[in-house]
């Protein structure tokens, strides 16, 4: 057991899961993270580069993950617009790897201090194109070591970039963290072929292809693969709840707080605490629909989450957004004034 940060933990989840090439351009506040694996990477055979940019140091990781190193980099606020096409090459490549992006207060350069959750639809759509990858969210240091593990096992199993999106507050945050029960790790065979990397769909010859009937078979390759990814449901207590509230990240650790209230006041509150933002856990949401009158999504956004819940509900149920939009934390409180309005 041990106090650390949530930089600190995935860091050390990341040196865990076996990463043996990081590169990146210091941002804060991921510099703690950086520092941690600059010395301890060298002592274990990885490889640690501080790039001229947020571009390059992807870039590099791209090309490290495709001779079989395992790869990460990590950015902070507009350095996540950076790195967007290379996520996208990765994609259609079918390059594991793993990016941290800690979340702050934007758009821009905005407040590097202040915390707010604004990046989750970027995350999904911030390149051009079609393409799939998967989206990890912590609410805590402890969950940010375990999903450090798992972004590296995720990007392995399907061969995806994992980004792994970590609110401010939690990566500066410090907390005990048990380390006795460790995720799986799972191991990844170096390639031993010759291979092509395009930003081009590519055929069954390895080449690039303008076949359309190959083309249509990539793509639903692709979906297919999305749609078999295994989500994570961190914190599911909806069993005889008739009103849920639905959140991610720091936002629901206040959820939670709200939940255990108004439970003490009788009242069938539940909650979703969503870990895996996307693939979408359209399933879960689409049980709670069942025997939930009220849905309160609670978020530091514009609603984005929100939007996106609206259009799946059926219209006889109660949806509301409880945002915050000042560079504070949302409080159990005005969670609670959501749904009692």
């Amino acid at each position: 057991m041990k106090l650390i940060s949530g930089n600190e933990a995935i860091a050390r989840g990341a040196l865990d899961a076996g990463v043996s090439f990081f590169s990146a351009c210091p941002i804060t506040p991921i510099v703690e993270l950086a520092d941690i694996l600059a010395e301890e990477m060298p002592k274990r055979g990885g490889k640690f580069i501080q790039m001229e940019d947020t571009t390059a140091g992807m870039g590099a990781v791209v090309g490290a993950s495709a001779v079989g190193l395992k790869a990460m980099t990590a950015t902070s606020g507009p350095g996540f617009s950076h790195i967007q096409e290379l996520i996208g090459y990765a994609s259609i490549n079918h390059i594991p790897l793993v990016a941290v992006q800690v979340m702050t207060m934007g758009p821009s350069t905005g407040l590097i201090n202040l915390p707010m959750q604004g990046d989750i639809m970027q995350a999904r759509w911030g390149g051009n194109g079609d393409y799939q990858i998967i989206v990890l969210v912590p609410s805590s240091p402890k969950e940010a070591y375990e999903l450090t593990i798992t972004a590296f096992n995720m990007s392995e199993k399907y061969r995806l970039p994992v980004v792994i999106l970590v609110d401010q507050m939690i990566a500066s945050m410090r907390e005990i963290v048990d380390f006795r029960e460790n995720p799986k790790i799972t191991h990844r065979t170096p390639p031993r072929h010759h291979f092509i990397l395009s930003g081009q769909p590519v055929g069954s010859d390895g080449l690039p292809t303008h076949d359309h009937k190959e083309i249509k078979d990539l793509n639903y390759q692709a979906i297919n693969n999305w749609d078999a990814i295994d989500r994570i449901i961190s914190q599911y207590e909806m069993d005889d709840a008739n009103v849920a509230i639905i959140s991610y990240g720091i936002t629901a650790r206040a959820a939670k707080a709200a939940v255990k209230i108004m439970r003490g006041k009788k009242q069938k509150v539940g909650l979703l605490k969503i870990t895996t933002l996307w693939p979408w856990p359209r399933d879960e949401i689409l049980k709670i629909e069942k025997k939930i009158h009220k849905v309160v999504v609670a978020e530091t956004n514009w609603g984005q989450m929100f939007k996106g819940l609206r259009g799946m509900c059926p219209t006889n149920i109660d949806i509301r957004s409880v945002i915050r939009l000042d560079g504070k934390l949302l409080t159990p409180k005005e969670i609670i004034n959501g749904i009692t309005a």
